[in-house]
């Protein structure tokens, strides 16, 4: 299995190589770090001298779009390639060696999740933006992070070729809109966007939980963290299923 999973990842190299858009998407959290750390500063000034616009004022929301940019488009991008291995049915080839299906599940899915948990983690901590709690800080990286099997299994899941795909893919990129709800939608009609996962790290990035209040438990971090759980949990299990069945029928 060792053999198999380190050819695994040296073709996986190979191809962002030669694959111009694969290397780009690989290397978009850099550009997004270099945007946050050079280009909102730079933004920022400018329009506060010519529109008397504070952008600091704007950092969580800025931050948060950034960040859900992250899971997005490594999930995407791992959609895409499970897509075109189940189209060449290259899964049912995996099935059978000593990799077998699982491990070939779990290094496809473990893998973006974990350079998601990076990225994410560089992004907010290096961005030069506001941050929460050291607590709280891990607990939406985490949650950020757990979209990235979610991206990719919704991609592998409900589409039957690359175009359907695109499709999909620009369908979920609305979730990058999700810190817009939590920032402009009032309590509590916002949470009708808690069907969504990004919703939950979102709120605890732009600080949209608070300690005590007359509905304080809903308002706390750790609700907050154990609701983004539930709800990306749920996802996650819902769309496996879709995805086993549509890989069993291939």
């Amino acid at each position: 299995m060792k053999w198999q999973l380190t050819g695994l990842l040296r073709l996986d190299a190979k191809q962002a190589v030669r694959d111009p858009m694969l290397g780009l998407a690989l290397c978009a959290p850099v550009l997004l770090l270099i945007v946050l750390r050079f280009g909102l500063p730079a933004a920022g000034q400018l329009l506060e001298a010519e529109f008397g616009i504070q952008l600091v004022h704007y950092e969580p929301l800025l931050l948060a779009f950034f960040l859900q940019l992250v899971p997005l488009m490594l999930g995407m991008l791992t959609g895409f390639v499970m897509l075109e291995e189940r189209d060449e049915r290259l899964i049912g080839c995996y099935a059978v060696t000593p990799l077998g299906k699982r491990g070939y599940l779990v290094y496809r899915l473990l893998l973006p999740f974990i350079l998601s948990l990076l990225f994410t983690a560089i992004l907010l901590l290096a961005g030069g933006l506001g941050t929460p709690s050291a607590a709280e800080s891990a607990a939406a990286i985490m949650l950020y992070a757990l979209q990235t099997p979610l991206f990719a299994l919704v991609l592998t899941a409900w589409a039957d070729n690359k175009v359907e795909g695109l499709a999909l893919s620009k369908a979920a990129g609305i979730t990058v809109f999700t810190p817009a709800a939590v920032a402009f939608i009032p309590w509590p009609w916002q949470l009708a966007a808690g069907v969504i996962p990004s919703y939950w790290p979102v709120r605890l990035m732009m600080g949209g939980v608070e300690n005590g209040g007359a509905d304080g438990w809903l308002h706390s971090p750790l609700s907050t963290v154990l609701m983004g759980l539930i709800v990306t949990g749920g996802w996650l299990v819902a769309v496996f299923a879709v995805f086993e069945r549509k890989v069993e029928h291939r």
